[in-house]
């Protein structure tokens, strides 16, 4: 655990240094340019700049960075437009609400230190609304999505953090005097000392895109590394057979679970967005600590699931047992169940004191540990529900091993390759609710035009970084196998699914 936490730490402190870098090189151009003019920068507004340029550093890496890379197509469920829709979901998640004004803060503050030209409130609040809309521009080719609200909260943001320096500078009036751009000579202050500023946010920018794709390419694992699992050494990397495939999806692993060799790979040891394939191995991870038949009360958990997220349809107080929820997350992919039963298994393991994010970091350690465990050490998760994350990461070989360890687990007598089998299910939970859940999975459903009667699961996945992803078994003559196709099409996973079983028989 420890060792994927620095790795992750290692590359987010990359943008850091980045920025620092761009800073320095800035900063001795600058100052060039200002000895030319026999002008100088104060000391207050050399620190002011250098903390905003940390902080600038701190907040693209976590907006913008392209981890993943960009994508073309633009999901509209994942923009809202629509001003004030924020405040339906501030009672359920006000650290959304709050953390979107917080996060801004810095810029109201730090600029008016650095510039006499954004002394101006007006000028200081344009620069954060302006750079916010920014954000969420690019945030429309990244898994993030565009939300107007944040906007919104971003500029009141930079509002509270210019009052929060004009009040400072009421305690503190010689303020006024020691920052922004002098005249050498004369010790007056310059009015056209704003752009720099302007600059820099924009060099930041550029740098941290850059060092986003730099970032990804650093986390592709080199495809002739061979994947051992821990709990048994006779997995083995060596190709069986010989396929004759054409198939679209981007990376491919096919596994023989009887031989537990892998038959077939095509960028199987690529780093790639897991999507909610990773549900598989909540599912294993859940299994450890709680019983089928417990009986759970829905909580706040339910507001950290993404606007945009795929959903079972459970709500606060709904009382479920932990299999009706374990449906609810493998069949229609509700990542509403996944949390829920995250943070009752984070509870259980570290203490009923945590709060909903407490339980869900102490959950997903153990998803980790448990990742490690099955042999699936390529594959660092940040959420229980595969939701794009930066920094979380698997293999198409990985989520095979993952796949078998669920479909060979004594669980409840197999209850885990029981769910992943069913086209649906209807349940009646403990409060009462009626619910009917599909499985989206078309490989399963008679009325599919991609029915395959041979195969008995797994789990879909989609999202903007994953693309549509689908881990299936199926039974061929009398053989078991798992075929994970990531990065496809919507069509394309159940087409290259089939097309794979066909080339076994």
């Amino acid at each position: 655990m420890i060792n994927d936490v620095i790795n992750y730490a290692s590359q987010n402190g990359s943008y850091l240094l980045l920025g620092l870098g761009v800073f320095l090189l800035f900063l001795l151009g600058y100052e060039l340019y200002l000895t030319h003019k026999k002008e100088r920068m104060t000391y207050l507004s050399k620190l002011s700049f250098l903390l905003l340029t940390i902080y600038l550093s701190i907040l693209f890496s976590v907006t913008i960075s392209p981890v993943y890379g960009f994508h073309l197509e633009i999901t509209k469920s994942a923009i809202n437009l629509l001003p004030g829709k924020v405040l339906q979901s501030v009672q359920d998640n006000p650290l959304n609400f709050v953390g979107n004004i917080i996060m801004f803060i810095p810029i109201g503050f730090l600029l008016p230190a650095i510039s006499k030209r954004y002394e101006n409130g007006i000028r200081a609040c344009m620069i954060g609304f302006c750079l916010s809309v920014i954000i969420e521009l690019i945030q429309l080719f990244l898994a993030r999505g565009t939300d107007i609200d944040d906007v919104i909260l971003n500029t009141a943001g930079t509002i509270v953090g210019y009052g929060c320096y004009r009040m400072v500078r009421k305690v503190v009036p010689v303020l006024a005097d020691v920052s922004g751009v002098q005249k050498k000579a004369t010790g007056r202050k310059m009015m056209r000392d704003g752009n720099p500023v302007v600059w820099m946010m924009m060099l930041l920018i550029v740098a941290t895109i850059l060092n986003g794709f730099s970032v990804r390419r650093q986390m592709v694992v080199a495809d002739e590394k061979p994947v051992l699992s821990v709990a048994n050494k006779s997995v083995k990397k060596k190709l069986t057979r010989k396929l004759q495939l054409s198939l679209k999806a981007r990376n491919v692993a096919i596994y023989d679970v009887e031989d537990q060799v892998f038959c077939y790979q095509e960028r199987s040891s690529q780093a790639i967005a897991p999507a909610s394939t990773a549900k598989m191995l909540t599912a294993l991870t859940v299994a450890k600590y709680l019983s089928p038949d417990e009986k759970i009360t829905v909580g706040d958990e339910i507001a950290l699931v993404a606007k945009d997220a795929s959903r079972a349809g459970i709500h606060r107080n709904n009382i479920l047992t932990v299999k009706q929820l374990l449906e609810g997350m493998l069949l229609p992919s509700g990542n509403d169940a996944a949390y829920t039963l995250a943070v009752h298994t984070g509870r259980r393991i570290g203490g009923r004191d945590l709060d909903c994010r407490q339980a869900i970091q102490v959950f997903v350690e153990q998803m980790n540990e448990e990742s490690k465990r099955l042999g699936a050490t390529h594959s660092y998760f940040i959420s229980p529900d595969g939701y794009d994350e930066e920094g979380q990461y698997s293999t198409a070989e990985d989520l095979c091993i993952i796949a078998s360890t669920l479909l060979k687990s004594s669980y409840s007598d197999g209850l885990l390759k029981e769910i992943v089998s069913k086209d649906r299910i209807r349940e009646c939970f403990v409060d009462g609710t009626d619910v009917t859940w599909n499985n989206t999975n078309e490989l399963l459903s008679k009325e599919s035009e991609y029915y395959n009667s041979e195969v008995i699961g797994l789990k879909t996945g989609s999202s903007a970084s994953a693309g549509k992803c689908l881990v299936s078994a199926a039974y061929i003559n009398n053989k078991l196998y798992i075929s994970a196709v990531m990065g496809d099409s919507e069509k394309g996973r159940y087409l290259d699914s089939n097309r794979i079983y066909a080339a076994l028989k």
